[in-house]
């Protein structure tokens, strides 16, 4: 069966919450499909590998406690950690097409310890391989990823060091948020090194700086080891008068 994938334009104005929201959709889709076939239990500690780059894909892992991050490495030599994903996310589920899937980036555990659940990638094709739902399922789930990545992209390339680090901050909230009454949780431990990784800010100084400034003016706080959002909507708007300044040469003379 040959499949080919195209992203819909609609999905192009879908604000980040929306896009958080299909993409939650899609992956419970996808866990109806995989929680059926036969799987393993299997166990990461901190900063051990889990896939290397252009290492050979043979599993599918679902993750059911801990945290995973995805890293890439530049063409001077640095580390840049490009995405993290917990509980009920997948990985190496964007392989599944292909005769020899191989890791796009070296991903490895981020928390003391990530539980898993591992299937193999021959069985899932071997089950699904005339199964048209399945493929549907798996055409969403792969649109949504193509999308958070054209927002990481954006978050390097288009945003100042601010905009880059306010977007990380509502990613975060919409992927691990809880609301509570002061705010929305981020309910993961985030170091500011990997902010600054995932927001692509080289210097320690500048996330620290743009990090005070934003408690001080009670936009976000620090409590418990976790980052409570404040005033989302600020962070939002942070964003969006970025990417105006950026389409308009004039703005960016301000």
């Amino acid at each position: 069966m040959n499949i080919h994938f195209t992203i819909s334009s609609k999905y192009l104005i879908l604000n980040s919450e929306e896009k958080m929201d299909n993409l939650k959709e899609a992956s419970n889709e996808m866990l109806e499909f995989l929680k059926v076939l036969k799987h393993s239990e299997g166990v990461f500690y901190q900063d051990s590998y889990i896939y290397q780059e252009n290492s050979v894909m043979d599993y599918v892992y679902i993750i059911q406690d801990g945290l995973v991050g995805f890293e890439k490495i530049n063409s001077s030599g640095k580390i840049l950690e490009v995405e993290l994903r917990g509980k009920g996310k997948f990985i190496g589920v964007e392989c599944l097409l292909g005769s020899s899937a191989k890791s796009s980036a070296n991903v490895k555990a981020c928390s003391k310890v990530v539980v898993v659940q591992a299937i193999k990638i021959e069985e899932i094709k071997n089950t699904y391989k005339d199964n048209i739902d399945f493929y549907k399922c798996y055409s969403k789930l792969l649109t949504h990823y193509s999308l958070n990545l054209i927002d990481k992209i954006s978050d390097f390339a288009l945003h100042s060091k601010k905009g880059a680090l306010c977007s990380v901050l509502v990613r975060l909230a919409n992927t691990f948020g809880i609301d509570t009454t002061d705010g929305k949780i981020i309910n993961i431990h985030v170091t500011n090194d990997q902010l600054a990784e995932l927001a692509g800010i080289s210097t320690k100084e500048s996330t620290h700086r743009i990090l005070k400034s934003l408690k001080d003016d009670d936009i976000i706080e620090f409590k418990n080891n976790l980052y409570i959002i404040k005033d989302i909507d600020y962070l939002e708007q942070s964003i969006s008068i970025q990417e105006r300044r950026n389409s308009n040469p004039k703005m960016n003379m301000l």
